[in-house]
């Protein structure tokens, strides 16, 4: 706990930093007025590239962005639930937020800007997504999952920002539509998957996927919650991920019908076809594994089912989560004319800009759900009037299945070794008692360290230690050294400011 708030505490200062020398040099000849305010006047007479990437790489170190990502994945396992659900669910939206803003007034070298944040989201969406994946600690997989999404919500931002460069209205409107409407859909169901880890935990003492199983029969409520959020996330139909999606899709193939950006598109509609196949088998893995088959320890198989308040909490992302699902064209058209008053463009959505076929799809997922309802009614009808006989089923030759027999979590995600993960595998090993998973104890791997942290934030930490260290000889718990200290302090910025320095 105490590294992950190291880490935080560094990033987000160096962050800070960052965007306060982008608001000081937008100031230009104003430092006492300066903030979004100010920025279009500094934008207009020079070259914007060198202040947006500092606005850039600070508002994206607190959205999580690859390679400034390395506080998300530690700060989430650390937080408690509650907590991990402001983080993705507003603190890393605002990290957007601020991107999308400074973006708002900038009307030279779009195509430029445009490129590197369609790149970083593309890097960003598969590093992010390919972590989640090996991941054994629940919040850590839901951690990454969040970077993949700030990825596709980034890869829609910068199709905008393309499209807004080369006259393309079309990619531009559904990019950076698609994109908020993704940050309002990722939201409702990432605040809704925390509070289902917080259950699981709160009910198990345990975030380690290989000691859990079997809480479908333990904990219905939270697995029917936990199952909504899991299919609104792998966009599938009829949640509200799916929508967000497909409004970005339908950008991208509307471009290529054009003939507009098709190299672009090509690469977007790749990516995202890859990370929602990714997504599909990182969720299965947490749902599967955590919730299927039998108790891996004895800690899933005393859980229980979590208190009333617990659950009604997350009913309110799931009520959020169908709202948007079933009425987006409410949500995306308000959307839509924000964003082109924001960026001073003439054309304005209208409802009937993709109604041909969008719209209707709330509509027949609606039809779908009811007809699979009755027709499970019926079923359940029929059989109750039948006479079916009960027998063993044939096991595989398995005449006696146990946990030890079911999947870990390692062994879901064995093959992505073959990718381009083995070296994320730390090399820390734990013991397991034989009562557990094998005959007898051994060591198994079961973490896996992103190499990011190595390469950037762990060597700053170590400098930051030295400095510290050096330092340390200025804290002699005495009162008065602290005071002299201060007036020490006081008296060097007199005379600064008498020579004029300051």
């Amino acid at each position: 706990m105490r590294r992950a708030a190291i880490y935080y505490l560094m990033q987000m200062h160096i962050a800070f930093v960052l965007i306060l020398i982008g608001f000081l040099l937008g100031a230009g000849n104003t430092p006492d007025e300066w903030g979004f305010t100010y920025l279009p006047e500094y934008f207009k007479g020079s070259n914007p590239l060198p202040v947006f990437i500092l606005f850039f790489l600070g508002f994206g170190m607190k959205a999580g962005i690859f390679p400034l990502h390395i506080w998300l994945p530690e700060a989430h396992p650390a937080a408690p639930s509650h907590v991990s659900v402001l983080m993705s669910g507003v603190m890393l939206k605002m990290g957007v937020y601020g991107i999308i803003r400074v973006l708002t007034f900038i009307d030279t070298q779009l195509l430029t800007i445009g490129i590197i944040i369609f790149v970083t989201g593309i890097v960003t969406s598969l590093w992010g997504i390919f972590m989640a994946a090996v991941q054994n600690d629940l919040k850590k997989l839901l951690a990454y999952s969040s970077m993949d999404n700030i990825g596709i919500i980034l890869i829609a931002v910068g199709a905008a920002v393309i499209g807004l460069g080369t006259g393309n209205n079309t990619i531009f409107i559904l990019g950076m539509g698609g994109a908020l409407m993704h940050v309002v859909n990722h939201s409702m169901f990432k605040a809704l998957l925390f509070m289902g880890a917080g259950s699981i935990y709160l009910s198990t003492h345990t975030r380690n996927i290989n000691e859990l199983g079997g809480l479908i029969k333990r904990m219905p409520l939270s697995t029917v919650l936990f199952i909504v959020g899991t299919v609104a996330i792998c966009a599938l139909p009829p949640m509200n991920g799916f929508i967000s999606e497909f409004i970005i899709y339908s950008g991208f193939f509307s471009s290529i019908s054009t003939g507009d950006s098709i190299i672009v598109s090509l690469f977007g509609i790749s990516v995202l076809a890859l990370v929602g196949g990714m997504t599909v088998f990182v969720f299965i893995k947490a749902l599967g594994l955590s919730f299927l088959g039998e108790p891996r320890c004895c800690k899933s198989e005393k859980a229980k089912e979590v208190s009333g308040m617990m659950l009604n909490a997350q009913v309110v992302p799931v009520a959020m989560i169908l709202l948007l699902a079933f009425f987006p064209e409410v949500f995306f058209n308000t959307i839509s004319q924000v964003v082109c008053r924001s960026f001073s463009q003439n054309q304005i959505l209208t409802p009937d800009f993709i109604s041909s076929g969008f719209f209707k799809i709330p509509l027949i997922s609606f039809i779908t759900l009811i007809t699979i309802t009755l027709l499970y009614n019926l079923k359940s009808a029929v059989n109750k009037k039948r006479n079916a006989g009960v027998s063993d089923v044939w096991g595989c030759g398995f005449t006696n299945p146990s946990a030890k027999m079911q999947y870990t979590g390692e062994s879901f995600s064995e093959n992505l070794d073959l990718v381009n993960l083995k070296k994320t595998k730390n090399n820390r090993k734990r013991f397991v008692p034989k009562s557990q998973i094998f005959a007898k104890p051994m060591g198994i791997c079961i973490d896996h360290k992103d190499n990011m942290d190595k390469a950037i934030s762990s060597r700053w930490l170590r400098y930051t230690r030295k400095i510290n260290k050096s330092q340390a000889f200025l804290q002699t718990g005495k009162i008065n050294h602290y005071v002299l200290q201060a007036l020490v302090f006081l008296f060097i910025i007199l005379i600064l400011t008498i020579i004029g320095i300051i």
